[in-house]
């Protein structure tokens, strides 16, 4: 098996441990920095993948912020979602491996992400790099 195949396998079994960890009714997508290069495992359409982190990127600057006219059982959800995503990303961020994860409900909705701490320099740049690339806009 090459070190490609090797890297694609060990991907794959993170995104369905990180699936079955999510929870029924929730998409993901992860970014993981390995040996020089970002993965991607997502368990979402790509285009819509595309559409989340478009709208990630221009409604954050590091922290989600929740709507003031939420209801209380829409807030729950969401805190229920953020905390889920955060233990599944300090999993991931126990391997040193710098990681982002985005959780959220499907069809799309709430929305929680995590980046490790050794990703957080590049994480943005690196998520909006990816979506452009996906977009066919890259500079």
């Amino acid at each position: 098996m090459s070190l490609e195949d090797e890297r694609r396998a060990v991907l794959a079994d993170i995104a369905r441990t990180i699936a079955r960890a999510a929870g029924k009714g929730r998409g993901f997508a992860l970014f993981l920095y390995a040996d020089g290069e970002w993965s991607y495992a997502s368990n979402a359409e790509r285009t819509d993948i595309v559409k989340v982190l478009e709208e990630w990127l221009q409604k954050t600057s590091g922290a989600l912020v929740a709507d003031s006219k939420e209801t209380e059982e829409a807030t729950g959800q969401r805190l229920e979602l953020e905390d889920r995503c955060v233990k599944i990303g300090r999993v991931l961020s126990a391997s040193g491996s710098p990681a982002i994860l985005f959780l959220f409900d499907t069809p799309i909705g709430n929305l929680a992400y995590f980046i490790s701490p050794s990703g957080y320099p590049g994480a943005r740049a690196g998520v909006r790099r990816w979506v452009e690339n996906e977009r066919g806009t890259t500079p």
